[in-house]
């Protein structure tokens, strides 16, 4: 069949079009138009500065009066009062929508920043996944200078593990229900009206290159592993041009100080810089953080809640830090630095135990370190027993037999490594309380709460243990990056960081008490 004059003239402009850069679909007059058109709620609310007409900004028409084009459109609501769904009364008739939180005062100096790469080292609890939120769906700079996934651009959200990236998948489901064209479970992936998509990833999950991406969040920045910047996702963003977020609660001083620093110091507008405390959120009670700056130690408290970068380099703990007890009868003996002795029973404390694994008996191998604690009604730590050798892996569940004889710890804490993992699973069947620690893979972040609590003088050493001295010379040189033996360490900051926050329930006695 032959194609008429008029079939033959729009194949021709189609190609014409496609070949000058013009999207399909699209006449020259449209083809710079967004894909997708925002219609927002408030009507006059942007998530970013308005340079011009509130009423305008960011608008596409509904329809090119050339060729007709008419984009998708997606509503887009923001409420000071934004839950998640838990946002939406219970009966309530469901428009499709994308609902977001409005933006506090204190998050917008970075929404509104014009730079392309923004830095951000915030407290806990700022509200860096909300703020996220609405940068990664409907853009950020001044009058959105960015745009966002619902704009029709490919943007990554960068977690830590997969923990992270599931708690961030949970609330982008929330805000985006019922307006995705695709979603998939597996990927943590959104596609939308317009062809923009969000994807939720995990730095753990394996390789983090391959697509040409417009948009970056890389979630508790700090966190990342150092090359998942520079040489998987900065590549990505080449083609686009596209922008990038660094937002994260800080640890100590790493690849993400290094990019502070750059970012503090640049001149050009490329990159912002902004170090938030945790106070800074209205929403936070300020009672609440005056009994954690109690809690914390003072160095924890700048980094946790300040959001400063602390700890600086060579070793983390001071020998000024140490405090020292012994045993008189039923009691704990606590010696304190101004020469006063504070007397505790014994059978007021209760007691745990924490495991550092290395099954092995090679001379250059770590050690399996068995340490076990009592817990005072203050929460002060009490080092009472340790036991340091190497094994091999059928004789560290009878050494931890033997320490449960004696001591009756409420839970064994063994860390979840490749045979910690055979480890946890035999002493459970031999009915030990068995408890599993994950462990953080930055030694130096997993030594902070230990580092707070010394500081703080809440940890003692038993004054005449023959272990002591080996102790007390580890901790010394301990600086979290590559220390020849950490083992030491490693189980008596995982007591440091299990240490609850109020007295637990009453423990068994040890029979060593009279």
């Amino acid at each position: 069949m032959v194609a008429s004059t008029e079939s033959r003239n729009e194949l021709l402009d189609s190609f014409l079009n496609r070949f000058e850069g013009v999207p399909e679909g699209r006449c020259k007059t449209c083809r710079e138009w967004p894909r997708t058109r925002l219609s927002y709620y408030p009507f006059n609310y942007r998530p970013w500065p308005v340079t011009g007409d509130p009423e305008a900004a960011g608008e596409v028409p509904d329809t090119c009066l050339d060729c007709g084009f008419s984009p998708p459109t997606i509503r887009v609501e923001f409420s000071g009062e934004w839950r998640g769904l838990h946002s939406r009364a219970v009966g309530e008739r469901r428009v499709p929508a994308v609902r977001l939180p409005s933006l506090l005062e204190h998050q917008e100096p970075y929404v509104y920043s014009g730079a392309r790469y923004k830095i951000l080292s915030c407290g806990r609890r700022w509200g860096k996944t909300l703020s996220s939120l609405s940068a990664v769906l409907v853009g950020h700079g001044p009058d959105g200078k960015f745009p966002g996934a619902l704009q029709g651009e490919v943007v990554w959200w960068v977690t830590r593990n997969g923990d992270v990236a599931s708690q961030v998948w949970r609330a982008l489901k929330d805000a985006c229900t019922d307006v995705y064209l695709h979603k998939s479970e597996i990927e943590r992936r959104m596609v939308f009206p317009g062809g923009g998509s969000v994807t939720v990833k995990s730095a753990e999950s394996g390789s983090l290159r391959g697509d040409a991406l417009s948009g970056l969040i890389l979630d508790e920045a700090a966190y990342l592993p150092e090359d998942v910047w520079s040489a998987d996702l900065r590549p990505a963003l080449a083609d686009t041009r596209g922008w990038a977020v660094h937002i994260s609660t800080p640890v100590g001083y790493n690849h993400f100080s290094d990019i502070y620093e750059v970012a503090e110091k640049d001149e050009t507008g490329l990159y912002y810089a902004q170090q938030s405390p945790s106070h800074e959120n209205p929403r936070l009670d300020p009672d609440e953080l005056e009994e954690a700056r109690k809690q914390l130690g003072p160095l924890m408290y700048r980094q946790e809640i300040l959001g400063e970068f602390v700890s600086g380099t060579g070793a983390l703990l001071s020998s000024g830090w140490f405090r020292y007890f012994d045993l008189e009868g039923a009691f704990f003996r606590l010696f304190k630095p101004d020469g006063d002795v504070e007397y505790v029973r014994a059978k007021e404390c209760w007691f745990m135990t924490t495991v550092d694994v290395s099954a092995s008996i090679k001379e250059t191998a770590d050690y399996t370190v068995v340490s076990t604690f009592a817990v005072t009604p203050n929460n002060e730590l009490l080092h009472v027993h340790q036991v340091r050798r190497r094994m091999e892996g059928p004789d560290i569940t009878p050494a931890l037999r033997s320490v449960y004889e004696v001591y009756k710890p409420q839970a064994i804490w063994v860390e979840r490594n490749g045979m910690g993992l055979l480890i946890i699973q035999e002493a459970v069947r031999a009915g030990l309380p068995i408890r599993e620690l994950k462990a953080d893979r930055d030694k130096r972040a997993r030594a902070m709460p230990l580092q707070a609590r010394m500081e703080q003088g809440a940890v003692y050493f038993a004054q005449h243990a023959e272990w002591l001295g080996d102790l007390l010379d580890e901790l010394l040189r301990f600086t979290g990056d590559k220390d020849r033996h950490d083992d030491q360490v490693d189980a008596l900051a995982y007591a440091a960081a299990l240490l609850p926050q109020e007295t637990a329930q009453p423990f068994v006695v040890p029979n060593f008490v009279k």
